[in-house]
């Protein structure tokens, strides 16, 4: 991963919107925003996160995020 690929999955992770099961709803404009990226760069990231790295999973419809493997960074 780049640098900011890793800096895009810390925030996933630790944003306030996360939930316990890893599972929860957020925009492209509300990340664009934390993070102070553009819209299209956060839409390359989480293409990026969902196609290659397979870490993601995104619905626009719904805007609800799931990470994979959210319990092995998570849970004791």
């Amino acid at each position: 991963m780049t640098p900011e690929d890793k800096y895009f999955y810390l925030y996933l992770l630790t944003n306030p919107h996360t939930t316990q099961i890893g599972i929860y709803k957020i925009t492209k404009k509300q990340i664009a925003f934390d993070m102070g990226y553009s819209i299209e760069t956060v839409h390359s990231l989480m293409d990026r996160f969902i196609t290659h790295h397979k870490l993601i999973r995104y619905n626009p419809e719904t805007g609800e995020l799931a990470i994979k493997n959210w319990r092995k960074y998570n849970l004791n």
